[in-house]
């Protein structure tokens, strides 16, 4: 079959998107698939095609009730001109290459293309997109404009576009907010032991590596034990017991994961069954991601103005002084240990007719 993945176009998810999706773009090649990918990485034996240009970074200051249509329409994602510009290069696509199948992660375009040209869509889900925050009208005119142009069906919220699709793929637990024909996943990434109690990985920080880096010193450098601090581009070195790392993503058998939301992370710690702190910063994903972890207290969320020495460690006893953390974060990794990896997506796309998951 010949399948294409439309993977997020938004830096602020690059790293993200990029470890997500690797494993099983490789082996979508390896069963002998046809593999073509849109997206900012480029990835070996498949097809890549860039994403569209837009006309601004996507990145959004929330409020504390945004609703996701918000988000969307305040990044651009929403914007007449950027929606067009996407539906027109993966049009190109389509047109120039016989596509089977389209596993799209929240790209509205690949949602318009699966409907106007009636092609099966396999929609990567977030529990943000189910959020039933209050919406404006204004947010969805250009997209509605957009779907009556092209002779489809206009929608309320967002969300009412994976009605359309031919299957859900939700990563995380199994939870109410989601249709009741969501396929759940969990991640099948090997992620290999460290020697450090707490490990803190950033990948996307609204602070400077050098902040970061003061405040991980300032919290744990003289503690009697090792702490990991993995950051992008910068030197590896050791300040009395903090080591700092580049990205390896080395954290199993620690006691603490820090992190910036990125859901890539937090759904390893799920699995791993590691209580995490989240530094939440405005972007609608990592909020809702700490919002959960301390809604399931697998941990705690700090907010990015509130992060410093003195919330990060007194947060890091808190958590590592209350077996409920802990226990919590067992429960959940024996719930999740049950659920499809990602790479039974492709169940889907080695018979010649689509099954259900």
């Amino acid at each position: 079959m010949n399948i294409l993945f439309l993977l997020k176009t938004d830096q602020y998810s690059s790293y993200d998107t990029h470890h997500i999706y690797q494993p099983l773009i490789a082996k979508a090649y390896e069963n002998g698939h046809v593999v073509y990918v849109s997206g900012f990485e480029k990835y070996p034996n498949v097809h890549n095609f860039p994403v569209s240009k837009t006309d601004k970074s996507f990145y959004h200051r929330q409020k504390a009730d945004d609703s996701f249509e918000r988000y969307y329409f305040h990044t651009k994602q929403l914007d007449e001109h950027n929606i067009y510009q996407d539906f027109s290069v993966i049009e190109k696509v389509i047109l120039n290459h016989p596509i089977d199948y389209i596993i799209n992660d929240g790209r509205i375009a690949g949602y318009m293309i699966g409907r106007v040209y009636q092609i099966p869509v396999i929609s990567i889900e977030h529990a943000a997109y189910y959020q039933n925050n209050k919406i404006v009208p204004k947010h969805m005119e250009a997209l509605n404009n957009l779907l009556s142009a092209y002779e489809q069906e206009q929608i309320l919220r967002l969300n009412e576009f994976f009605d359309y699709t031919n299957y859900h793929i939700a990563f995380g637990n199994q939870d109410s907010i989601f249709p009741h024909l969501t396929t759940y996943c969990k991640l099948n990434v090997d992620i290999l032991p460290t020697k450090h109690k707490l490990v803190g990985i950033f990948t996307h920080s609204s602070f400077s590596n050098q902040k970061l880096k003061k405040i991980f010193v300032e919290a744990f450098s003289k503690a009697p034990y090792t702490v990991g601090l993995q950051l992008p581009n910068l030197k590896t070195e050791m300040i009395g017991n903090l080591h700092i790392e580049n990205l390896d993503y080395k954290f199993a058998n620690c006691q603490v994961l820090v992190h910036d939301g990125s859901i890539y992370l937090y759904l390893l710690a799920l699995l791993l069954a590691i209580p995490q702190i989240v530094v939440v910063d405005q972007n609608y994903i990592s909020k809702q991601i700490g919002q959960t972890v301390e809604k399931k207290r697998l941990g705690i969320q700090i907010p990015t103005e509130q992060f410093s020495m003195q919330t990060l460690y007194e947060n890091y006893r808190i958590i590592v002084s209350n077996d409920q953390f802990i226990e919590n974060a067992k429960k959940q990794a024996r719930i999740f240990a049950k659920e499809k990896t990602l790479l039974d997506i492709l169940a889907i796309l080695d018979q010649q007719s689509p099954v259900t998951l």
